[in-house]
């Protein structure tokens, strides 16, 4: 069943161990399950406008427990998901919850995947472009492009881990800050719970 509004989305996080989700806004369910305290174990990517396929488990830790009971609280009170991560008076630097949830995702495949896909590729490139040069040799337009392949696939090899890990840590810091800077409780809470 493909989920639309907010109001199917949340329903769909009852508090059960393990959801499934399809949606053609996968920021959005990723947002909203945050907030309701689970995170993402699988992520199917679709194309053509079908909808997205999302698993999501629910995350027992106290904070997340924490950050779910409160937005269900906001959601009983008020309306709406988006009360403790997106408060009245947001400063403009701040993180919008869909945005988190863009970088919760390729924080979740940089560390399912590692970049294993794009480096076998690369490799393959950098490996089988001086083969193909060698076997157009005495063409020299043939020659010079697989020998420039080479070279970029090669140098790509090189440079691509390091930027990946540099750009992985800007998506934790930029997580991290998200984390601190969008929660909202208001002062008539007992015990940091809600009211």
């Amino acid at each position: 069943m493909t989920v639309t509004g907010d109001q199917d989305i949340v329903a769909r996080f009852d508090g059960s161990d393990r959801v499934a989700v399809h949606s053609r806004d996968p920021f959005r369910v990723m947002a909203i399950a945050h907030e309701l305290g689970y995170s993402l174990q699988h992520f199917r990517f679709t194309t053509g406008g079908t909808p997205s396929r999302m698993i999501f488990v629910r995350d027992d830790s106290p904070t997340a427990r924490h950050r779910a009971a409160w937005t269900d609280y906001y959601i009983q009170s008020l309306g709406s998901w988006r009360a403790g991560c997106w408060p009245p008076n947001v400063p403009p630097s701040a993180i919008d919850p869909e945005k988190a949830a863009g970088l919760r995702l390729a924080v979740h495949l940089h560390e399912k995947y590692r970049l294993v896909p794009p480096m076998l590729v690369l490799g393959a490139l950098c490996a089988g472009s001086p083969l193909l040069a060698w076997n157009a040799w005495g063409s020299t337009v043939p020659v010079a492009i697989f020998l420039a392949l080479f070279a970029l696939s090669g140098f790509a090899l090189l440079w691509l881990p390091g930027y990946s890990r540099k750009v992985y840590t800007r998506y934790l810091a930029d997580l991290e800050r998200f984390d601190q800077e969008q929660r909202f409780y208001p002062p008539n809470t007992e015990q940091g719970r809600p009211a």
